[in-house]
């Protein structure tokens, strides 16, 4: 199935501002009157998880394509919940390039209709909330998407990262259309076919904070990666997870996030009554959004980083931060007993990064690692 028959991305604002958002549009078929064969739906809410064409066949929604390294997120709290830049300090987010990435390795995106809710229970890590977000998803195709397509993938395993004091699921799948999608069908099978991929998977997330001054990413288990069933299973359990939400299920206790959760939808199913709009109102709460965007004081924006910052390639020493991991290897149990202990023992080699820790930018310079750690991070 051609998905872009079926849904429309609507651009609004500048791209790389605060103003940049994606809208979505349904277009309805068999509607003779164009001026209502076209509605806006929530990329949340309205795109259905499961694809018609086969079991196991789930859709999601490119956030990031391949090689770029603007953070895109799916806005939770704005009305039809459009795609915007992230912003942190009012400073818009990147992913840092650290050599030799240079932006996402995959399209990275998000499954619609699932939530990690925070109070979720995980067996495995007790100890541990989840992230509160949709459920991300990394497409290993030879495709470079773009920013807003929905596309249908096949699902072939999954990893979670543990940061601070939650978990970050990943689940691996690849576009249906991909060459390689009827030869893979396990994690093996992409070290078979995609040799490296995994590898080079693990060792971006492992790094990628660092120049925050956090310290290096752990991964849940043992054996990082989880096989399809585990994959599936997390994705149906987050998607029960949304369909508490939209209908209005949820007891919200430890999700404080969750309380500005915008609900509104025009062609979900399951969604509670009072979250239902017909394509007026949407169009009307799409508007008026898009009228305080752009009149919004120009100091409540967050701004873009110098272009300096945003190219800049940085090379890591990793030789001091795998001295310390060293001593945290093997920490982490399959059952994840032993998170509380790793969440001390990260904070402590956070606090040696901060003090010791040398990045080389480019090949002009050696500077420190200077943006401390909130200690309360980890404090929980």
């Amino acid at each position: 199935m051609n998905l872009s028959v079926e849904y429309e991305p609507e651009f609004f604002g500048t791209q790389g501002s605060d103003t940049f958002r994606i809208f979505f549009k349904k277009i309805l078929p068999n509607v003779v009157d164009q001026e209502f064969a076209k509605v806006f739906i929530s990329p949340f809410h309205d795109i259905p998880l499961y694809s018609e064409i086969a079991p196991n066949i789930h859709r999601m929604v490119v956030r990031m394509p391949r090689w770029t390294n603007a953070r895109m997120e799916i806005n939770k709290k704005e009305p039809f919940n459009p795609i915007k830049q992230d912003s942190s300090h009012q400073v818009l987010r990147y992913f840092d390039n650290i050599f030799p990435f240079h932006g996402v390795l995959w399209n990275y995106g998000s499954f619609p209709q699932t939530w990690e809710m925070q109070s979720s229970e995980n067996p495995d890590f007790p100890n541990l909330k989840n992230d509160n977000n949709l459920l991300d998803v990394i497409e290993i195709g030879s495709k470079v998407h773009k920013t807003g397509a929905v596309i249908d993938v096949k699902i072939l395993g999954a990893f979670v990262l543990i940061e601070q004091d939650h978990l970050d699921w990943k689940i691996i799948a690849i576009d249906i259309n991909d060459k390689l999608s009827s030869k893979l069908d396990t994690i093996k099978d992409i070290d078979e076919y995609m040799p490296g991929l995994l590898d080079s998977t693990l060792e971006f997330f492992k790094y990628y904070k660092i120049v925050l001054g956090c310290p290096p990413i752990f991964f849940g288990y043992a054996n990082p990666f989880l096989g399809k069933n585990e994959a599936l299973a997390i994705i149906e359990k987050s998607h029960k997870s949304w369909n508490k939400l939209i209908k209005n299920e949820t007891y919200f206790k430890n999700s404080k996030d969750s309380v500005d959760f915008k609900l509104f939808n025009t062609q979900c199913l399951e969604s509670n009554k009072e979250n239902l709009r017909n394509s007026k109102e949407a169009e009307a709460l799409v508007e008026n959004l898009k009228s305080l965007i752009i009149n919004r004081p120009i100091e409540s924006m967050a701004e873009q980083p110098q272009i300096e910052r945003i190219e800049k390639v940085i090379y890591l020493n990793k030789k001091d931060i795998l001295n310390k991991t060293e001593l945290l290897r093997g920490q982490i149990t399959e059952k994840g007993q032993n998170s509380n202990n790793m969440i001390v023992r990260s904070q402590k080699l956070g606090e040696y990064l901060v003090e010791n820790f040398w990045i080389m930018s480019g090949t002009l310079s050696v500077i420190t690692l200077g943006i401390l750690i909130s200690i309360k991070k980890f404090k929980h």
